[in-house]
């Protein structure tokens, strides 16, 4: 009896990638690693991708993908606060994510820009914000995401955890509803003043995710690179 030849999508690739980077970290991501993943040889990570950059892409834009499905949950009744809410719920459950993300600057893709863009385009639809300009909306949608990205650290760096949420939650309401309020009655800008924050387009998050005991010990598939 002939046995049957297991054949991996790219897909499945993908989704091993994935596993091996929410566990290790996107630095830890190899091919004998997602092979592990798959249980099979090293042969279908280089059938679908033609280099190990090429995947950590994929990986990337799929964690990304998962991000903002994140970000469009409603968890409360205001639209604009579930963003961020999700970003940070986000950064809870797959710590390594967003490290890969948004403190690594691994990669060619730009997941800051893309998030941004997404994020805009779904404030012009709400209509407490829709009133706004667009510039006011993106300095706005900066300094919010300035906060967000800092609790997001340290939540990457274990000094925050799940049982901080209702108070990151009621951080979030407070402060953005003080900067929305603000953002509607800018103050008066200098030319200089108006570029310096329409130039705010890099990730304001910063630091690196801090091993926890069991990650400081060798696991079981590590091997010599």
């Amino acid at each position: 009896m002939m046995v049957r030849k297991v054949v991996f999508e790219k897909e499945d690739v993908v989704a091993a990638g994935l596993a091996v980077v929410e566990r290790k970290g996107m630095d830890r991501l190899t091919a004998r690693r997602v092979a592990r993943q798959l249980g099979s040889s090293t042969a279908p990570v280089y059938s679908n991708f033609q280099s190990m950059e090429r995947l950590q892409e994929a990986v990337m834009a799929r964690a990304l993908e998962i991000l903002l499905e994140e970000s469009g949950k409603p968890r409360t009744g205001n639209a604009f606060l579930n963003m961020g809410l999700g970003v940070l719920q986000f950064t809870l459950d797959h710590p390594h994510l967003y490290d890969a993300l948004f403190l690594c600057g691994e990669g060619s893709s730009d997941p800051d820009r893309i998030l941004m863009e997404n994020f805009l385009e779904r404030m012009a639809a709400i209509p407490e914000l829709a009133q706004m300009e667009a510039e006011e909306r993106f300095i706005l949608l900066r300094k919010l995401a300035v906060f967000t990205h800092g609790l997001a650290s340290e939540i990457c760096c274990g000094r925050l955890g799940a049982e901080d949420m209702p108070m990151m939650m009621l951080l979030m309401g407070e402060v953005g509803l003080a900067v929305v309020a603000a953002a509607h009655n800018p103050p008066a800008r200098t030319d200089q003043e108006r570029e310096l924050l329409l130039s705010m387009t890099k990730c304001s998050g910063g630091g690196r995710i801090v091993p926890t005991v069991g990650q400081t010990r060798k696991d079981e598939d590590d091997e010599v690179e």
